[in-house]
C-alpha cells in the first residue's frame, strides 16, 4: 500500500513539474522572439485618413500592426487601428487591420526585404495603402502621396 502511495504522489510531482516546464519553454520563447523581433515605422491612407504606426516583425515570419491618428494633422472617424501581419509567401505578406471605427481590411502586401513593403486594399468606402520599414518620403512615394512639408519647407 504505502509503495502505491508512494508512486501516485511521485507520478502527481512529475506531472506538475512537466507542466510548469512546458509553460516556462513557452515564455522562454516569447520572450526570445521579442529579443530578435525587428521594429519599423509604418504609414497607412484609409477612408481619406492618414495614420502613422509601427510594425513589429517576428523572425516566425509573423508580426503586430498599429497605427494611430495625428489629431491636430486629420480629423476624422479613425483614431487607431491595428492588427497583424503574417508572411504569405517569399515576397508577399497579409496585414488584416481591425480600427476603432468598425472598419476592417486585408491589405496584400509585396516585400522589398525581410522587413520592408508596401501593400494596397479596399473598404467600402476607397482603397487603402501602406508601406513599412521605408523612409518617410519613400513610403509615401510608393503610397501615391507627395511626403508632407514641415513649417520650415514651406514657402
Amino acid at each position: 500500500m504505502k509503495q502505491q502511495g508512494f508512486a501516485r504522489t511521485a507520478s502527481m510531482v512529475g506531472t506538475a513539474l512537466l507542466v510548469v516546464w512546458l509553460f516556462g519553454c513557452a515564455k522562454v520563447n516569447d520572450t526570445g522572439l521579442r529579443l530578435v523581433s525587428t521594429k519599423t515605422s509604418a504609414y497607412l491612407m484609409l477612408n481619406g485618413q492618414w495614420l502613422q504606426g509601427d510594425v513589429l516583425l517576428v523572425p516566425d515570419r509573423t508580426g503586430r500592426v498599429t497605427f494611430a491618428v495625428d489629431e491636430a494633422a486629420n480629423k476624422g472617424a479613425i483614431a487607431t487601428c491595428s492588427g497583424s501581419l503574417r508572411y504569405t509567401a517569399t515576397y508577399s505578406a497579409e496585414i488584416d487591420l481591425h480600427c476603432n471605427d468598425g472598419t476592417q481590411l486585408a491589405l496584400q502586401t509585396t516585400l522589398l526585404s525581410e522587413t520592408r513593403g508596401y501593400g494596397y486594399g479596399t473598404t467600402a468606402q476607397g482603397p487603402a495603402s501602406v508601406a513599412f520599414g521605408l523612409p518617410e518620403a519613400d513610403a509615401y512615394a510608393f503610397m501615391g502621396r507627395a511626403a508632407p512639408q514641415s513649417p520650415a519647407q514651406t514657402p
